[in-house]
């Protein structure tokens, strides 16, 4: 019986899953559900309805804020200010209420800073759980000609990496994965610094600050996979190969110490607090321009090749060349894996 960890494989998803829902598609449904994209798109007439869920399964510790920054960075990408939230917490049997509290607080601390207000959800106790799931969904309205789809993405385009890579996975190692890093000898100082990556991850005002100015054709929230998987993401969408240069991808140096000795790849590291964004020649003095003013660290780090049949991504690493062609397994994934073997 096969099984899996992470995300499923594109081939597998579009067979079992997206040719069954998409048999049914009203004609107001400007995206679905669709490999890439960060949030279905709804024609109301008045205006164009964004809503995307996504589940907190990969993090214990700071759930509540990681669900509500996660959810919400998925539509900001896309060009929508998010609005409404909607939180579904389901939590291990016999769980104490201090911890389902610790969950709420962290959640509705990071809402109120966001100015997003949650208006619903569901809570219980469910039996065969080990760690809480948190399921975030969240709701925003924008005018008909304002948001952005992944599978934007046109051949020419520069894609920006913005903010380092791994903030989330370096957070999650650093406190969920504590005992393992100093055992394999990450530094008690170094996974400190990491675990306060915790509080950059939204990402949400500057996704919102490049689309507002049209500066982007495509933006993308590496989530699971990381770089690279957000990066096959755009190309799967977009039916167009990428080419990037792996050295130009940055990340902290407390990711970098935390990868060599867990002997991780942080281009495979859970990255939400990054941004992949796809941006046309004739825009990218005025987009460093914007990235600079708002104090935004950035590189670019390759480009939007031709259409493709299989699109995929060329990584080139110093004489390498290697290609990805489906979605790489989360680091994260594979610690929870090894972990519980």
């Amino acid at each position: 019986m096969p099984s899996w960890v992470g995300k499923l494989p594109s081939d597998i998803l579009k067979e079992i899953v997206l040719d069954n829902v998409n048999s049914f598609k009203k004609a107001s449904t400007l995206i679905g559900a669709e490999i890439g994209e960060d949030s279905a798109i709804i024609d109301l007439g008045f205006c164009t309805l964004s809503i995307h869920s996504d589940p907190i399964t990969e993090a214990r510790y700071h759930a509540g804020s990681l669900a509500i920054d996660v959810v919400t960075n998925d539509l900001a990408v896309t060009g929508v200010r998010p609005k409404w939230l909607i939180l579904d917490i389901l939590m291990p049997e016999n769980s104490l209420y201090s911890s389902l509290n610790s969950i709420i607080e962290g959640a509705v601390k990071e809402a109120k800073k966001l100015n997003v207000e949650i208006v619903g959800g569901h809570t219980e106790s469910t039996p065969g759980l080990i760690s809480p799931i948190i399921i975030g969904t969240a709701i925003g309205c924008s005018c008909k000609e304002c948001y952005i789809p992944t599978r934007n993405a046109k051949e020419g385009d520069l894609i920006f990496q913005i903010n380092p890579a791994g903030l989330e996975g370096s957070a999650i190692i650093a406190t969920d994965f504590r005992e393992h890093a100093l055992l394999s000898g990450v530094p008690s100082d170094i996974l400190e610094n990491a675990s306060e990556f915790i509080n950059r991850i939204s990402i949400m005002n500057q996704a919102l600050e490049l689309s507002d100015k049209r500066l982007v054709n495509s933006m993308h929230d590496p989530t699971e996979g990381g770089m690279l998987g957000g990066l096959y993401e755009i190309a799967y969408s977009s039916g167009h190969d990428i080419e990037i240069d792996q050295k130009k991808i940055f990340a902290e140096e407390e990711t970098k110490i935390i990868s060599e000795k867990l002997k991780i790849d942080y281009t495979k590291l859970i990255s939400s607090g990054s941004i992949l964004a796809t941006i046309p020649l004739n825009k990218k003095e005025e987009a460093e321009k914007t990235l600079t003013n708002i104090n935004t660290r950035y590189s670019i780090i390759g480009r939007v090749l031709n259409p493709s049949d299989n699109p995929k991504v060329i990584v080139k690493n110093s004489n390498k060349i290697t290609f990805i062609d489906s979605p790489p397994q989360d680091e994260i994934s594979r610690l929870w894996a090894s972990k519980n073997e």
